[in-house]
């Protein structure tokens, strides 16, 4: 009974927290006010390159594109493989592995899967859609959790405060007059935006049998949250795994 009251108390926290923080303008316990004090720093303009650096920002986001540069020189294979799957996955997937010992069980218990393929060298070039169940299925025995989980991951996007600050990413920007494309690693090169305005999310992909392991419970697709534009993608499907392709941008 405990254990139960504390799950519904959780939820509807997250569930009243979570949809004021999708609001798109600044306003009491949205998303954009939480972050309200980046605009000590920076001054959004019209578009993401049209901003400015307020006087009290300047040395602390020149220290900010320094360390960027700094730890993407430092960068491991290792590391940028766990930032490929980190990236690629569904995040509800990719943060499973933070119940450690616990991991194993909750994926036999939720039906959690992913479909995004062992990193190889079709990675440089091919953008990967994971098409798995993301947290699980919630008709599973942990089906009460996933559901909790998707309620957070519905109402708690960080997306508009984003958009509302629009600071442009480090590998858009330049240091001591030197392009920061470094910091990007080729196997997320196909995940780069020709544009930096979000893209359209009607794109609708094709279901594919997820590859970590079968679920004994009725599952409905859920595609994840990086999908490929239609405007800056082209479908294609390599073996049993969608895939997006386009040029090099």
């Amino acid at each position: 009974m405990k254990r139960g009251y504390g799950v519904s108390i959780a939820a509807l926290a997250v569930t009243m927290l979570g949809s004021g923080a999708q609001a798109q303008t600044p306003g009491a316990g949205n998303g954009v006010d939480i972050l309200s004090g980046f605009r000590r720093i920076w001054i959004p303009g019209r578009t993401y390159d049209t901003g400015s650096q307020t006087v009290l920002g300047t040395p602390l986001l020149l220290r900010n594109i320094q360390i960027v540069a700094e730890r993407a020189q430092e960068r491991t294979r290792a590391q940028e493989i766990a930032a490929y799957y980190d990236d690629r996955r569904n995040q509800s997937y990719s943060v499973i592995d933070g119940l450690g010992p616990l991991t194993q069980a909750y994926l036999a218990g939720s039906g959690a899967t992913t479909t995004i393929p062992t990193f190889d060298a079709t990675t440089s070039r091919v953008q990967y859609v994971d098409q798995g169940t993301g947290a699980g299925v919630t008709t599973s025995p942990l089906g009460k959790v996933v559901q909790l989980v998707n309620a957070f991951r519905t109402n708690a996007s960080t997306s508009p405060a984003k958009d509302a600050y629009s600071y442009p990413r480090p590998w858009r920007q330049s240091l001591n007059g030197q392009s920061l494309g470094l910091v990007v690693p080729p196997s997320l090169g196909p995940e780069k935006s020709p544009t930096p305005q979000r893209m359209a999310a009607s794109r609708a992909a094709t279901p594919t049998p997820p590859i970590s392991r079968p679920s004994p419970w009725p599952t409905r697709s859920r595609s994840g949250s990086k999908n490929c534009s239609p405007a800056r993608a082209n479908s294609a499907t390599t073996g049993s795994r969608r895939a997006c392709t386009r040029p090099p941008t």
